[in-house]
Parts: structure tokens; sequence; C-alpha cells
């Protein structure tokens, strides 16, 4: 995959990682635009770890373009704007609603990357960006850009039992640094100890990542902003429902079977579900064997492939639905 830098309004820009597929003779009516969003604590090099873990391998087998974006406040992408009350993952549903995904149409989408629309895949805290962003492009009249459906992994609405107890992550800072002395920035920012990660996304001692994912933890990980600490803490619980009530487009949610983030079960998830009443399909499901982390799992590729799988049914819906009124995008 290819690092790119989009230049946006009033001096900002975001960055990430981008791979289209070579020119092919095959012909393809429907062919989504897959624009990644990476969880608290990462970059867009989660997508991309190394050739045994990267979502442009699967990208490459189907021919899909595929865009990684380093999130606003991560790595060298700006911060939204934060002239509002809003919660940070609000913010950054608007940012990404009304600036960073026009961008990305404007300039990877359509006929210059044989794709007809965006399929948004959000893991953790960039799901709960992906579902704010849906929401805002399902109450616009206008939106410059085709969005056809969402795929979202590690964010849910029970926060474990566990994880209730302790106060963690990022909150309880003056326990973390008893860990590693260096956690906090000078910044507003909060860097994980590398062992509280591997423990609570890796499920390090259980075998469900290989051992090159656990080298790369440290260069892996990037501090996440205060305000987003607190927003998926505490706030998200509050409001989520409202949320996924707006969503009007097709939605794949699933949760790893180990998740020490969430409380996982069927009857969590079913009302995780329900709550997306307006989605023309929503579907949930636990993914066995794989931690908080599924895209740097020993699952990762199958769960890539199935994720690939729901957003070209997404985009092949969108079309034809579009089609028959004469408005497929281009």
């Amino acid at each position: 995959m290819q690092p790119f830098e989009l230049a946006l309004p009033e001096g900002r820009k975001t960055t990430g990682l981008i791979h289209f597929p070579a020119q092919s003779s095959r012909k393809r009516i429907s062919t989504p635009s897959i624009v990644t969003l990476h969880g608290g604590t990462y970059t867009a090099s989660y997508f991309n770890v190394d050739d045994e873990h990267s979502i442009g391998n699967i990208a490459k087998a189907l021919g899909a373009p595929v865009v990684c974006v380093t999130r606003p406040g991560y790595g060298d992408s700006s911060v939204q704007p934060r002239d509002s009350d809003e919660t940070w993952i609000h913010q950054q549903g608007r940012f990404f609603h009304e600036t960073i995904l026009p961008a990305i149409w404007q300039e990877y989408g359509g006929a210059k990357t044989n794709s007809t629309s965006i399929v948004l895949l959000g893991h953790s805290v960039g799901g709960g960006v992906v579902i704010a962003t849906a929401a805002r492009y399902s109450t616009e009249n206008s939106p410059k850009y085709p969005l056809s459906g969402l795929v979202t992994s590690g964010i849910s609405s029970t926060v474990s039992k566990a994880l209730a107890q302790q106060q963690e992550p990022g909150g309880n800072v003056e326990e973390a640094q008893k860990v590693e002395n260096k956690s906090t920035q000078n910044d507003g920012t909060f860097l994980w100890p590398i062992a509280m990660k591997d423990q609570l996304l890796l499920c390090s001692n259980m075998n469900l990542c290989s051992p090159s994912i656990l080298e790369a933890s440290e260069s892996l990980n990037a501090p996440i902003p205060a305000p987003e600490t607190l927003d998926v803490q505490k706030q998200w619980f509050e409001y989520w429902r409202e949320l996924a009530a707006e969503v009007k487009v097709p939605h794949m949610n699933t949760m790893p079977e180990y998740d020490w983030l969430w409380e996982v079960n069927r009857e969590i998830m079913e009302d995780f579900g329900r709550a997306f009443e307006s989605c023309p399909r929503m579907e949930i499901s636990i993914l066995p064997e794989a931690p908080h982390c599924i895209e740097l799992s020993r699952q990762s590729e199958a769960w890539y492939f199935r994720s690939f799988g729901f957003a070209m049914e997404c985009a092949g819906a969108f079309d034809l639905k579009k089609g028959r009124s004469g408005q497929v995008s281009k």
C-alpha cells in the first residue's frame, strides 16, 4: 500500500494509505471503495502491518480500491474542527461526512478507480465514527459522496465487567504510569503501555495473534487524544442509540469472542442490532477465537474476505436500486 495526503479546507489535511487495483479487462457492474477507520491508539498502518497482515492483499485479490485513513488527531492528519459542544466521535463523524469523504471521493472515487460507492469499515472507536458519519449521511438531502454500507468491529453497547471495575483504558493515568513511567504526553494525549495493550487488545497469552504482531506492538502504538478516551469510556453509552436509529444504510457488526473491552454475548448483540431500526439490512455476529483487534489476529484474513463480500453486496444493491431511476454513481 502507498501513503497518501489530501489537502482539506482551512489548511487541514488527511493522510493514510491507499491501494488501487490494476486495470483489468474483467467487467464488474458494482465495485465499492472501502474506506477504513482505525480504532484508538493506532493509525492507518493498523490495516497494513506486514505482508501477512494487510487489507491490501484482499483488495488486490478482489480488485477493489481501499483507502485507509489516519483519523483526525493521529499521525500527520489534522484534528477536526472543535468549534462545537459535540462529543469527539460526533465531531469526527461530522468532519468525515462534510469534508474528508467528499475529498476522498472526488480524488479517488468513481471512474478514477472504477468504484461506484463507498463502504465504510471501522474498528473500535473508528466503528463509532463511521456510525456517526452514516447517521449524518442519512439526514443529508444532497450528500457529496455515495455511501452504500457500513462494516464495524470491536464496537458495541456494554463495557466489559472487568474493564468497568478497573476504569481503563487510559482513564486511570496514575495506575498506568506505574507500568510505564512515560505514559502521559504533554499534548493532551495518552500513550498506552505496551503490556496493557497486548493483554487487552490482542489477548497476548492466548495465541490468537502471530508473534510478528506482538513484535510490532510498539511501532503500531500511537497516543490517543484525551477527549476520545472520555467519549468512548463514558459519553458513547449515553447517545449511541440515537445515532443508531438514524443510520439508513446496510450495516454488518461483528464482535470477537475474546474482547476484553466490551461485554460480548448474543443478548447484548441482538439489542445492539435492534437499535439500528432504519437499516434496510443489519447483520450481527460473534467471531470465534479472535481478540478485540480482529484485523491483527490470526482470523484477520477471513474477516477481511467476509467484510469485502458484504461491501460488494452493498455496492451492488445500491447501484441496482439507483439504476432503476438512472442515478448510478459515475
